[in-house]
Order: C-alpha cells, then structure tokens, then sequence
C-alpha cells in the first residue's frame, strides 16, 4: 500500500535537497559579489573575478535546478497514483510549466502580461507544496499517525505565511531593480528572501522524510 507513494516522495525529497543547494549557491554568489564590488573602482581584475563567480554560480544553479525539477515532476507523477492530494499537486505543476512558458514568450514584447503568467507559476508552486503535504496527512491520517497529522497541518500555514513574506520581499526587490537601485538594500532583501525559502524548504523536506518512514 502507497508503494507508488513512497518511491515518488523519496524523488520529491532528493529534489528538494537540490533546491536548498541552488538557493544556498544564490546566496553565496550575492555574498561574494558585493564583496567583490567594492573592489571593482580600484581593480580591475575585480571585474573579472565577478563575473567568473557570476557564471559559474548560474550555471551550477541551472543544472542542479534542471535536475531537481525533472526528479520533482516524476516524483509527483508516481505519487499521483495513490492519493488525490498528490493529482492535484501534478495539477499544478502542470499549470506551471505552461504559465512559465507563456511568460518567456511574451517578456521580449509584453513584459506586464509575462508577469501575470510569472505570478501564476509562483502561485501554482505554491500549491504544489500545499497539496504534497496534503497528500501526507491523507497517508498519515490512513496510517493513524495522528502526530504527522497536526504536524503536516501545521507545515501548511507556515508555508504560506512564509510564501506570503518572500512574495513581499520580491515585490520591494522587483521596484528597486526597476529604479536601478542594486545595492546593499537590494542584496539584503535577496538573502532574506532566500534563507525564509530554505526554511519552508526544510520544513516540507521534515513532513516528507516523516511521511516516508511512516509508510
């Protein structure tokens, strides 16, 4: 029983690991690079180690990001097979991929209604944690773990209280790129923006790991 379920939440949990590495690179590199621009009217070779620290930065990012979205999505796919909570989840993901896809079509020529199609896809990411986590309570609740239960319920809340603060912080880091103010402001709320995504991260990573050995 919830076969399909384990092996696809055991996806879902490598995925997310690979997530925390991707924004921990971000906030490294948003680190460095304000350390090393305060170098760069005095150096020049500072110029050069940015940019190095820039690319490499992204593309490890890219690449572990690929990587985890592909493991997430076969995850939820086989997950699906077991409980509603998990097809809704896929549901999501599904709408998703094509808001995103429709955002990059339209930025070049119509960047305001990209970033309506760029909020769907934030929104929809939103409710694929949601209804992950709802997908483990159903097994906890099938599996009488009443603790993984409050705890999965609990976890909900608190993700999208903290969605609801990054999403502020992206708002304020969105007006400030917009005036071309990219600072110390701007890297702070960056960061702060990051390490509110790695504790949702860590709190959804505890209800899977949980949900798994309760299975």
């Amino acid at each position: 029983m919830y076969e399909n379920a384990r092996k696809g939440l055991g996806k879902i949990y490598t995925a997310e690991i690979l997530t925390i590495f991707v924004v921990i690179i971000g906030i490294v590199s948003a680190v460095i690079l304000v350390v090393l621009g305060k170098e760069l009217k005095s150096d020049g070779a500072s110029v050069n180690t940015a940019d190095v620290v820039s690319f490499v930065s992204m593309l490890v990012a890219l690449v572990l990001g690929i990587v985890s979205f592909f493991l997430n999505l076969f995850g939820i796919i086989s997950a699906s097979k077991d409980d509603e909570g998990f097809k809704n989840a896929l549901y999501m993901v599904i709408i998703g991929i094509i808001a995103s896809i429709v955002a990059s079509i339209l930025k070049t020529k119509h960047p305001s209604i990209a970033g309506y199609f760029e909020t769907i896809n934030d929104v929809s990411e939103l409710f694929v944690f949601y209804y992950v986590i709802s997908g483990c309570v159903n097994i906890a609740r099938a599996k009488k773990n009443d603790a993984l239960v409050a705890t999965g319920n609990r976890t909900k809340v608190i993700i999208i209280v903290i969605w609801v603060i990054s999403l502020v912080l992206n708002f304020f880091k969105g007006s400030l790129e917009a005036k071309g103010t990219v600072g110390g402001i701007f890297t702070a709320i960056a960061i702060i923006g990051g390490i509110a995504s790695i504790v949702s991260y860590i709190l959804y990573l505890v209800i899977l790991r949980k949900t798994i050995n309760t299975i």
